[in-house]
């Protein structure tokens, strides 16, 4: 029956002359899905899918093919790496007519992981992490990203010093002219004054994105969220009881930071592991009505790459 319905997207006749186009496809498309760290959990996300559209004389794409394709592809089975390759591949076979040789989908949903209190062992409860996933596919070569966000405290380094500085001023006040305190004077009156003067901390966040390599057969959100978290030492906590607390308040102490400590740790971390990333640190201050930004990028292949004429260093 659909043979007699116009398809005016393959219609020869344009209302202006035919130029490639490099995406077109569909935006935000919900559905449930699952990937490879979720344990079969089934995730609410969005999808974005794509192709782009050559020189074919024809006006349009087939946008149900893409929706009919997607469904197909991660409803049957847990979404990898080598699933959105066959998916991308199977969009661009259904779209021979339109000269597409490019393919994209991005995938977007929040993971939870379950965090344990820090002292309170059966105390705890589930972090989220906003994930983006692209598979991008041209002329038969095919790359996939994974980008997460962490979010974790941090205590400005400069405002601890200052902190310090107005403590032991008040301290020197106090005590003016006694050449010595005994040991539970001393306690009693940090006991009181220990605060007068406190560093700003803030909610801060850290947005990774790593080029997974060629060979990659799962994703492996939950050793990257690990080692994001690992290495900055401060990841937000969830349900806590007063030990808690303290404790999360000993660990700022110990990792005062700039947002640049923090992309040098990250860096340290993940370099190693990825030829292709990009660091990006947020601190949401809270002394200021601006955030502190610092971003870091690299990629191994371009870092090997011999000069080409005219970029000789001279």
């Amino acid at each position: 029956m659909s043979a007699f319905l116009p398809d005016v997207a393959q219609s020869k006749t344009l209302i202006r002359p035919a130029v490639s186009i490099d995406w077109v496809g569909m935006g935000g498309i919900s559905l449930p899905f699952h990937i490879d760290d979720t344990a079969g959990l089934p995730l609410c996300g969005l999808a974005d899918i794509g192709v782009d559209l050559g020189q074919s004389g024809g006006r349009g794409i087939h946008m149900s093919r893409l929706y009919r394709h997607l469904l197909e592809h991660l409803q049957q089975q847990a979404v990898t790496p080598v699933l959105l390759r066959q998916l991308l591949s199977s969009v661009l076979g259904s779209h021979g007519d339109c000269l597409s040789t490019t393919a994209q989908v991005t995938l977007q949903f929040v993971h939870l992981a379950y965090r344990s209190a820090l002292v309170t062992k059966e105390a705890g409860g589930w972090n989220r992490y906003p994930v983006s996933i692209t598979g991008h596919l041209k002329e038969g070569v095919f790359s996939c990203s994974l980008q997460v966000e962490v979010t974790y405290s941090s205590t400005c380094p400069c405002s601890a010093a200052l902190a310090r500085q107005s403590i032991t001023e008040i301290f020197d006040r106090h005590f003016q002219g006694q050449t010595s305190i005994g040991l539970d004077q001393a306690k009693q009156w940090l006991s009181i004054h220990g605060t007068s003067a406190t560093p700003h901390s803030q909610r801060s966040v850290a947005r990774i994105e790593v080029q997974l390599a060629e060979s990659a057969r799962l994703f492996e959100l939950e050793p990257l969220i690990d080692r994001v978290e690992t290495a900055i030492g401060t990841p937000v906590q969830t349900a806590v009881k007063r030990q808690d607390e303290q404790a999360f308040a000993l660990l700022n102490g110990m990792h005062l930071q700039f947002v640049e400590d923090v992309v040098r740790k990250l860096s340290d971390t993940l370099y190693p592991l990825y030829e292709q990333a990009s660091i990006d640190v947020r601190h949401l201050e809270s002394l200021h009505a601006h955030d502190a930004v610092a971003r870091k990028s690299w990629n191994k292949s371009s870092e090997m790459r011999p000069p080409t004429q005219g970029e000789e260093k001279e």
